[in-house]
């Protein structure tokens, strides 16, 4: 009876040491779970409860070889746009206007959709199986801040479609057009006028209108 009553005591002090090493295993499991935030799960956390007032969406295109439009365009969440235009435009300088939730709803909705916080920060050409930035061609710099988390993305011509179509949402969206304006409305340095002459538009038998060169 000894023996019993010692083999059923000792049972009992095994599992009461046992409890508290299991419920820290589980607590610690749960914390690596909550900080895990790889792959797609980046966006689906990020983005499960938006605070507009930390929302900004931004969109810089820069100078090429040719004449590219260099301007930056950025957005908050309270739908406020700013403009600047720097160089190859019809409008330089700051300008601002207004968007509406809807359209701010529709720039995070795609930017959900292409989990954009899981995609590479760069796409640089790839010329012999090796990174290549070409100078060339402008560089395409977007960035969106939400929720305490930040990423950016330089596309350097090689960026997924997904991504393009983000570019151009940004640029549809702000309107930003409206200050960029078409090949003909560029304002042209006058030492680059004096060299080349005043812009024509390109004779296009595709009947597609290129605005300017790049992108």
């Amino acid at each position: 009876m000894r023996i019993i009553g010692r083999i059923v005591i000792c049972l009992i002090i095994a599992i009461l040491l046992s409890c508290p090493m299991t419920a820290c295993q589980s607590d610690n499991k749960d914390k690596l779970d909550s900080q895990r935030t790889s792959g797609e799960d980046i966006d689906s956390n990020i983005f499960d409860s938006i605070d507009y007032s930390s929302l900004v969406i931004t969109l810089e295109r820069t100078e090429c070889f040719g004449i590219c439009p260099v301007y930056r365009v950025t957005i908050t969440g309270d739908g406020e746009v700013t403009y600047e235009g720097y160089k190859y435009v019809k409008v330089t300088g700051v300008q601002n206007k207004t968007l509406t939730r809807e359209q701010i709803d529709k720039l995070v909705e795609y930017i959900i959709t292409i989990s954009y916080f899981s995609l590479s920060d760069e796409y640089p050409e790839i010329v012999n199986g090796e990174q290549e930035w070409l100078t060339d061609v402008p560089l395409v710099l977007t960035s969106v801040s939400i929720n305490g988390q930040v990423k950016s993305i330089n596309d350097n011509s090689k960026a997924p479609e997904s991504l393009r179509e983000l570019e151009r949402k940004i640029d549809e969206i702000a309107g930003t057009m409206e200050w960029v304006g078409s090949r003909d409305e560029i304002l042209l340095p006058d030492d680059i006028v004096k060299v080349y002459g005043p812009l024509e538009e390109p004779q296009s038998t595709s009947g597609d209108e290129s605005v300017v060169d790049g992108k």
